[in-house]
């Protein structure tokens, strides 16, 4: 048997010859010059050819050794072209972040201040009445305006939130009592600083992400932060019914690649489709996360931003999350921003899921250190509040939020009962603030979007169409638009 010094200095001399390799390579990309030499395309075709068959143990650490020698040619090429920034990473925005929905959304209010007789908005993600005022729950700020200034002045109890909301929150979303899984409960800076904890300690640079496609425009660029790699998945089939088989085929390339799965799924009430899985959905989605977990590590993370709003009360899911192995790792997104409509106070939770305890308090630890890192701590007067709420006035708010799940319906039935008479494609909707559009041509997507701006119609283009937000227009402008889109349409189809 090998002593330790015998195999330390074996490695030595292997490293001395990767090192030799690695020159040897550099050099070569040096007298490429400036012009980039792989495309995401590329790196897969060789990936696939030179990395050795998936079934090998050592097939993920060759991987990850390939993602790097990418990354070292795209390094090695920007700083020949002086495309490297001196001070930031190299995968960040060079020419400034600018958020696609925000901007159209400012440029809407703008032409409303200027044309109000003209402009449809539908760029708004929040709720908003018939008179377009944004929805703030009297049950919620009644509350929180009688909370000493003090308290809301005062740092958070711990790094993961006090204890109170962290059980208020579980016990809010597990209403009906169905989940019963070892869990614990970080609060997060929204929804958003959920995903952002999952997309950080659960990944490592060029993993492979699976996020739906359409999907929240941040999934990407949280995974782009992250330097991962993303594969997408369509929830429609070409019938146009919710059909998982992309998903689970996406799923399958994905574990095979990098041995470990990471998928996001934004259920019920999907943005932007409106979609929200049924029963047999689940059924087949936990039974196949359960296989691909005999393969590898699985992650699901699971954006509950818009549960509140479904039509069923939004948490039928739950009972299917039970028959998960310990091999999947759960987290929840919680959003408090849509749930009490408290958007700008940023607070929300992440909650941990799997069938054995000790997984979960070791990737809270972890989660809770992430954390201390990225916001410190949350909103202590709006966590107090939500203990207070959902401790005494939980029926006050589902008696206020009710006539407004009832509005979002009736707005949904007007556009669509409207575009289906005219013909226009839209993807299954369900529940929710959103429904799309589904227009799959590119350059036609583009003509048309730009045209509706023209016209003072303004709506958010992502991939594969255009989504509506049913929950910002009234129901005259529900009723109108289906009309003034397919005109548009035809032009741009026509010109």
């Amino acid at each position: 048997m090998k002593s330790q010094e015998d195999i330390r200095s074996e490695l030595e001399i292997i490293d001395s010859m990767i090192s030799e390799l690695l020159k040897k390579r550099m050099d070569v990309v040096k007298s490429a010059g400036s012009e980039p030499l792989y495309s995401r395309a590329r790196e897969s075709y060789i990936i696939n050819k030179v990395l050795p068959d998936t079934d090998n143990e050592y097939y993920p650490y060759y991987y990850r050794m390939q993602n790097l020698l990418f990354d070292l040619t795209e390094q090695m090429q920007n700083r020949l072209a002086n495309r490297s920034d001196r001070f930031l990473r190299d995968n960040n925005e060079l020419d400034g972040f600018s958020d696609a929905i925000f901007a159209l959304s400012h440029q809407a209010s703008t032409d409303l201040n200027q044309n109000p007789d003209k402009v449809i908005n539908s760029t708004v993600g929040a709720l908003r009445d018939e008179s377009h005022e944004l929805v703030a729950f009297r049950s919620v700020y009644d509350i929180y305006n009688a909370i000493p200034d003090s308290r809301k002045a005062a740092y958070a109890g711990g790094i993961a939130g006090s204890d109170e909301y962290r059980r208020a929150v579980y016990d809010f979303i597990n209403r009906t009592g169905d989940l019963q899984m070892p869990h614990e409960v970080i609060a997060t800076a929204g929804g958003t600083g959920a995903l952002a904890l999952g997309f950080s300690c659960f990944t490592q640079d060029n993993d492979y992400v699976l996020l739906p496609s359409p999907g929240w425009g941040n999934y990407r660029t949280m995974a782009k932060h992250g330097n991962l790699n993303v594969e997408s998945y369509t929830l429609v089939n070409e019938k146009g019914e919710v059909d998982l088989t992309d998903l689970m085929t996406k799923g399958i390339y994905v574990m095979k690649k990098c041995h470990k799965l990471i998928m996001v799924v934004n259920d019920p009430c999907q943005n932007p489709t409106g979609i929200s899985l049924s029963d047999g959905d689940w059924d087949k989605l936990t039974a196949y996360l359960n296989k691909m977990a005999t393969f590898g590590s699985v992650v699901l993370m699971l954006d509950l931003a818009y549960m509140d709003y479904a039509n069923d009360g939004g948490r039928r899911f739950l009972k299917h999350l039970n028959s998960l192995s310990s091999g999947v790792m759960t987290m929840l997104a919680f959003s408090c921003s849509k749930s009490v409509t408290a958007y700008g106070m940023r607070l929300g939770a992440a909650v941990l899921l799997n069938g054995n305890q000790s997984e979960v308090d070791r990737i809270a630890a972890v989660f809770t250190g992430t954390a201390r890192c990225l916001w410190s701590n949350v909103n202590t007067g709006m966590m107090e509040c939500f203990v207070r709420l959902t401790r005494d006035s939980i029926s006050s708010l589902d008696q206020e939020r009710q006539p407004y799940v009832e509005l979002l319906r009736k707005r949904a039935d007007v556009f669509i009962s409207e575009a289906g008479r005219l013909g226009l494609p839209l993807y299954p909707y369900s529940d929710g603030f959103f429904c799309m559009l589904k227009i799959e041509d590119n350059p036609l997507l583009e003509r048309f979007h730009s045209a509706l701006i023209e016209r003072h119609i303004y709506a958010i283009k992502v991939a594969g169409g255009l989504r509506i937000a049913l929950c910002s227009m009234d129901l005259d402008e529900c009723q109108r638009l289906p009309q003034l889109l397919s005109d548009c349409l035809k032009e741009c189809k026509n010109g």
